[in-house]
């Protein structure tokens, strides 16, 4: 037997309280985002500014030999 959606639809109050609730989780995701790509910049430059003064850091690409 196919299984039936008995969900009755959401009200207007509802339907305003999830839709401020994901817009509140969309904020808070993009405020994450932004911290992240701030701390890669910050840690790429820092990775940059130490090898300008001779420390290796980053491992060089390619194949072992």
């Amino acid at each position: 037997m196919a299984e039936e959606n008995h969900e009755k639809p959401l009200d207007v109050a509802s339907m305003s309280a999830l839709i401020e609730a994901q817009r509140k989780q969309i904020e808070k995701l993009e405020k994450q985002l932004k911290y992240s790509q701030d701390k890669n910049l910050a840690l790429n430059t820092l990775i940059d500014i130490a090898e300008e003064q001779g420390l290796r850091i980053r491992k060089k690409s390619g194949a072992k030999q």
